[in-house]
């Protein structure tokens, strides 16, 4: 199994080097030094530590310094791949409400509910994206396990996404779906472990991604 998962150890801070404190919202600014204060994130590189921080910025939650995983050269790829200008597919509307500068899609209005309820909307809606898009577009799951789940389906059966953020929530399948993504070796995804997650997770990640692609 390939993956990077770290866990920060709390202690002396390092500064966030990517965030450029200088040229943010005084109010966001000093949420960041809170942040430095409170935790290391010296552990991660650059890259990784932006995302981390922006999680962290975007829940209000320290505990999110510990287990975020990253795929090995996850933001090297991920910033490649946001340089193509892929189509982005979000499992539902909150994740797409997060990200506000850059265009994304959820198809949950194009699929109907199961009688049994199984598939779920948000997997059929992940299926839809992928069958209307094939390879190469980014998975951003900020909600449901069926979706992540769904999208290692479709690895399995050959899809090659352009990347995967993975940070559904909830007690039913939400953990054993992001274990799962973290036995992937073929693609580049961001995740955490546990039954945390959600769409601000999601959003924040991808934003961060972003906000470090403007900066190449």
């Amino acid at each position: 199994m390939t993956r990077v998962l770290i866990f920060v150890q709390r202690g002396q801070s390092q500064k966030l080097e990517s965030t450029k404190l200088d040229t943010i919202h005084p109010i966001e600014k000093e949420s960041y030094q809170i942040i430095e204060s409170r935790l290391d994130l010296s552990i991660y590189d650059d890259g990784q530590r932006a995302v981390v921080a922006r999680i962290i910025h975007a829940t209000g939650d320290i505990s999110f310094g510990d287990g975020i995983a990253f795929s090995p050269n996850a933001i090297t790829e991920a910033l490649s791949v946001l340089q193509t200008m892929p189509h982005v597919i979000a499992d539902c509307q909150m994740v797409r409400s997060g990200i506000t500068k850059y265009n994304t899609e959820c198809f949950l209005d194009k699929v109907k509910a199961s009688s049994n309820g199984f598939p779920t909307r948000s997997a059929k809606a992940i299926e839809y994206g992928v069958n209307l898009y094939g390879d190469g577009c980014v998975i951003v799951i900020g909600n449901a396990p069926t979706a992540l789940f769904k999208t290692l389906d479709l690895i399995d059966k050959g899809f090659k996404p352009g990347l995967v953020l993975g940070f559904p929530v909830g007690f039913v399948g939400a953990s054993e779906s992001k274990d799962k993504l973290m036995e992937c070796n073929n693609i580049p995804y961001i995740t955490n472990s546990g039954e945390r997650g959600g769409s601000p997770v999601a959003a924040a990640c991808f934003n961060a991604l972003l906000k470090l692609g403007d900066k190449k």
